[in-house]
């Protein structure tokens, strides 16, 4: 059940506290807290424990802090696509012509090291997701999945060109793409098996998580945002 007005609203966090319940409360629209000059292309972006805000863009990764309209530094890269963190490093992919960089960089980011790279034809951008054991990226019509301990990758082939990757907090895959939302486990080699897709959602781009959860989908075809639950 959904309810807009503010009464129903304050109805049921008042009913909550005294009962002590689990409501489940679903966002309904979205307020603009702030906008940032990048200057050029801007492609990824993600933020870090100490609340700063890394912007992946077409020079590097723009880092800023608070609501300041410009940077406070940058760290110079090649078309920063993608940023993720596995908790120790950040890791990034670069574009560059038919080819992708995956590098990492310390908590500190004071300069991008490369880990592997793989060729991607064309221009489309390419994106990332990490854990502590793996960092997974897109290819063509598959997925690279690279192992820290073992420093091999493999390749894991897919009916569907991916688009955007998030793991969630316990570690399943979210792959988005033109058919839908794809949820995937993986095991301790890093195969991944598919778990289930939502095929609802019109043009499929950027995932997020609300605190519940659920899974926050930004739709690149419209002006519309898709939730949906850990079941699909």
């Amino acid at each position: 059940m959904i309810m807009r007005n503010g009464f129903s609203f304050l109805f049921l966090a008042r009913l909550k506290s005294y009962m002590d319940l689990e409501i489940h409360m679903i966002p309904i629209s979205l307020k603009l807290l702030s906008s940032h000059e990048t200057g050029g292309g801007c492609y990824a972006a993600h933020f870090n424990r100490n609340g700063e805000l890394l912007m992946g863009c077409h020079d590097g990764i723009h880092i800023y802090s608070g609501d300041y309209d410009m940077a406070e530094r940058t760290v110079e890269g090649n078309h920063v696509t993608s940023i993720a963190s596995n908790g120790v490093n950040y890791l990034i992919i670069e574009h560059k012509e038919n080819q992708r960089l995956v590098t990492k960089s310390s908590s500190n980011l004071t300069n991008l090291d490369e880990i592997f790279n793989y060729g991607f034809p064309g221009r489309n951008s390419a994106f990332l997701a990490a854990t502590s054991k793996f960092v997974i990226a897109c290819s063509k019509g598959s997925l690279v999945v690279y192992n820290f301990a073992t420093n091999l990758k493999t390749m894991q082939h897919l009916d569907f060109q991916p688009k955007v990757l998030r793991f969630d907090s316990v570690e399943n895959l979210f792959v988005t793409s033109t058919d839908g939302l794809h949820k995937y486990s993986q095991d301790d080699c890093g195969k991944l098996t598919p778990i289930w897709t939502c095929s609802e959602i019109v043009g499929a781009g950027g995932i997020a998580f609300t605190k519940c959860g659920d899974i926050v989908v930004q739709s690149y075809k419209g002006k519309q945002i898709y939730i949906i639950s850990p079941q699909g």
